[in-house]
């Protein structure tokens, strides 16, 4: 037996750990699979996470990864058998005595084993009381090696969240061709009990290191396109991409920044967010549910509750710190002397400063944005709320598109939702 692993399209199976056989595993949970039938075997193919591995590719989760292979052998001449690991999303057709053939794929299967079985642990709800604990994890993380010549979709996830919320979205997005063939999905994880000023400093930097990793593998045009994708407070990250919010640090402070006594931490997401451009290679956003002028849920006893649990470490809270007061203006006063805690539930009330502070930001002249927004199903918009943003905050004036669907605040999952971002992904690739 021979095995061929040239040509484009074609994995060699040697740089897998295991190739296991879809019709093995147990797939469910994720809605209809995004497959194709056709010749070969789909299989699975697993990469374990290695401290190795992890230094080559910065976006590897600590679960590995899993990718959709599918097997193909061809008998040849005196009984030798070749054998090839195909890549279907870049070889999704076969030649056969003249004629073209489906190559057999299933999309959902490499979700099911690297992220259900995962569960990505307790990200969600600890990531709220105890933030300082997940630092370490902040980043963006796909399900599969990175790929230079698809464009990049980044999609953010909601307070008391983690990444798993866009495993149903994402393998009905695998399941037309278009998407797969063309785009690759990387997943932002945070700890949400985080002031949003600090994660949204992180994903700018993690877009950085992404887009300079996809360019030094000889990435063209795609990834000059990014595609940011935010639900509820994810969509507040997405916001601090494409807002420049260069020049707001002198209408909070009379003194540069290089004079101010700021922890290590504090001064480098300030830096980020408040002295760089936005990246231009981000050409579109899609805000779901977002609360850009807060939400209810904060003012009310619940989010007070969670508020009071939530510990946000003493290295992000020095911006209030005492020897910057005579520095401050009268503005940066009013939003940062404040006895309010400082947390990502409770910087998400309404009325909130720091909110309004990045809702006057301008927008980058680049970027085409889009909204998703949950109604649950009263039809009554601009009164209406999804139940935890009301439509008030959601509502974003400049936008190309505003989708209202019949659901809660998980507008995401609900199949409007769905369709209107697999829409908004198709527009894109016309651009």
């Amino acid at each position: 037996m021979a095995l061929d692993v040239k040509g484009r399209g074609v994995f060699d199976p040697r740089q897998f750990d295991v190739l296991v056989p879809v019709d093995r595993l147990k797939v469910e949970r994720l809605g209809e699979e995004a497959k194709q039938d056709g010749l070969g075997a789909p299989m699975v193919a697993e990469r374990e996470w290695t401290e190795a591995r992890k230094l080559q590719n910065h976006f590897l989760h600590s679960g590995g990864s899993d990718t959709a292979v599918t097997m193909w052998a061809e008998f040849g001449a005196e009984g030798v058998v070749t054998c090839r690991c195909l890549n279907p999303r870049k070889q999704h057709q076969l030649s056969v005595d003249g004629t073209r053939r489906d190559v057999a794929a299933n999309y959902t299967a490499p979700i099911a084993t690297t992220v259900l079985e995962q569960r990505w642990g307790n990200w969600g709800l600890k990531g709220v009381l105890s933030p300082e604990s997940f630092l370490d994890k902040i980043g963006l993380y796909s399900l599969e090696e990175p790929d230079p010549e698809r464009i990049p979709v980044i999609m953010a996830h909601g307070l008391l969240s983690k990444p798993e919320t866009w495993t149903v979205v994402y393998n009905s997005l695998l399941a037309d061709r278009r998407i797969r063939e063309n785009y690759q999905f990387y997943f932002f994880y945070y700890p949400t009990g985080l002031p949003p000023m600090y994660p949204g400093a992180g994903l700018r930097r993690e877009l950085e290191e992404l887009h300079g990793y996809l360019k030094s593998r000889g990435g063209g045009r795609n990834i000059e396109r990014m595609v940011l994708i935010g639900h509820s407070m994810g969509g507040l990250m997405v916001s601090a991409q494409v807002r420049d919010f260069r020049g707001a640090w002198n209408k909070m402070f009379v003194c540069p920044l290089s004079e101010t006594s700021l922890s290590p931490v504090a001064r480098q997401a300030v830096l980020t967010l408040f002295e760089t451009a936005p990246p231009r290679y981000v050409t579109r956003a899609v805000f779901v549910a977002t609360p850009h002028r807060g939400s209810t849920l904060a003012n009310n006893w619940m989010g007070r509750i969670g508020s009071a649990l939530s510990r946000v470490p003493e290295s992000f809270m020095s911006l209030q710190a005492p020897e910057l007061v005579d520095s401050m203006t009268d503005f940066g006063r009013s939003v940062l002397l404040t006895a309010d805690p400082l947390d990502g539930i409770y910087r998400l009330r309404e009325g909130n400063l720091v909110l309004r502070l990045t809702e006057n930001r301008p927008i980058s002249p680049w970027v085409t944005l889009h909204s998703i927004i949950g109604d649950e199903g009263r039809g009554d918009t601009p009164e209406s709320t999804d139940g935890i943003v009301p439509y008030r905050s959601s509502h974003l004036e400049g936008v190309v598109s505003e989708k209202i669907v019949p659901s809660g605040h998980s507008a995401h999952l609900h199949p409007e939702g769905k369709a209107e971002i697999r829409r908004i992904l198709l527009l894109h690739l016309q651009g």
